[in-house]
């Protein structure tokens, strides 16, 4: 909403801006809700495909004492991801919304290291992340392995 000087004396003359109806602005509201209904529903069936994959696999390569020459971001872990799930779901999974909120190793859980907020991992092994996919859905987990080539 702006001012009527405003309206008067710039937008309408130079057809900057147009007054918009009730039945617009319904119309405008209906598309958000449905556009939102769609992204929860394309969430839910993101959460299923992940949940029904036993692991993913990373082959890096590892030095002594397990430690990776390089790491491994959560974007790495998010674009092998994307490779083994469906077409439609990887676009999900390419949302702003996503986020990688815990990545565990399995080997020392009690482990005071969370490499979701370190960022990547450091060393070889198997690891146990949790994925939202949607702010308002529970979070997914897999098993993630980082093996050596």
């Amino acid at each position: 909403m702006v001012s009527k000087a405003f309206w008067i004396n710039v937008l309408q003359p130079k057809k900057g801006a147009e007054v918009i109806t009730d039945t617009e602005l319904l119309r405008i509201e209906t598309e958000a809700k449905e556009a939102s209904l769609k992204a929860v529903a394309d969430a839910k069936e993101a959460i299923a495909q992940i949940s029904t994959l036993e692991k993913i696999s990373l082959k890096r390569k590892i030095g002594k004492n397990n430690k990776l020459f390089g790491t491994v971001t959560i974007k790495n872990i998010l674009d092998e991801l994307k490779l083994k799930v469906a077409p439609h779901t990887a676009e999900v999974l390419s949302g702003r919304t996503i986020a990688i909120v815990k990545i565990i190793d399995t080997n020392d859980p009690t482990s005071a290291v969370d490499y979701s907020k370190v960022g990547e991992i450091r060393q070889g092994g198997q690891f146990r992340a949790s994925l939202q996919v949607h702010p308002s859905l529970e979070h997914v987990s897999f098993l993630l392995d980082i093996l050596p080539e």
